[in-house]
């Protein structure tokens, strides 16, 4: 019987020294609802994907096909044209190494590698991730690349260095979510 009295009184102190019950239930807030997604496809029809609610569509122009902005990153979408056509069985460890020595001809100063094979959209990709100066300050960059027939699509999340483990998630499902609607032969 003591127990449960002591209890009290221990909370009732603790709550006079902390601060009232508004403040307490500060502490218990619950985590913001994270924002509705949305659909976009792109000008030329070439891709589906989801993008954040308040994320906005910027300016594409002749390689990107899609732009989409927030306020602590930027993901492009980019075609390229290909002289001949590439098959999934393409990309493999040469194609990631040649991608490396694109973007770093590109990109001065790009540091930091790392590279890996994956899945996307049910294709064969390469998935890079390196470092780069930005205007102010470092940035990361999250790419992926895979080929469609004649076609090379890059989708890349670009990011300061201090922002990018936030908004890394929320490209994971925009990659996730991402449709290729043309069908080009593999």
């Amino acid at each position: 019987m003591i127990r449960p009295v002591l209890f009290v009184a221990l909370s009732t102190l603790l709550l006079a020294v902390t601060g009232t019950p508004d403040a307490d239930a500060q502490l218990f807030k619950r985590k913001p609802k994270p924002p509705a997604y949305r659909q976009h496809r792109t000008a030329g029809g070439e891709f589906s994907l989801e993008l954040p609610g308040d994320w906005t569509i910027g300016q594409a122009g002749a390689a990107a096909i899609a732009v989409l902005v927030s306020p602590k990153a930027t993901v492009l979408v980019e075609q390229s044209v290909l002289r001949q056509p590439l098959s999934s069985d393409d990309v493999n460890q040469l194609f990631i190494d040649l991608e490396i020595d694109d973007l770093r001809t590109l990109m001065p100063g790009a540091d930091q590698f790392r590279s890996e094979l994956t899945t996307l959209s049910g294709r064969r990709a390469a998935r890079l991730e390196f470092t780069r100066p930005g205007s102010s300050t470092p940035e990361r960059v999250r790419l992926y690349v895979f080929p469609a027939g004649k076609k090379l699509f890059r989708v890349l999340l670009v990011a300061d260095d201090s922002a990018f483990p936030a908004v890394t998630p929320v490209f994971e499902r925009i990659v996730a979510s991402l449709r290729l609607e043309m069908r080009a032969p593999d």
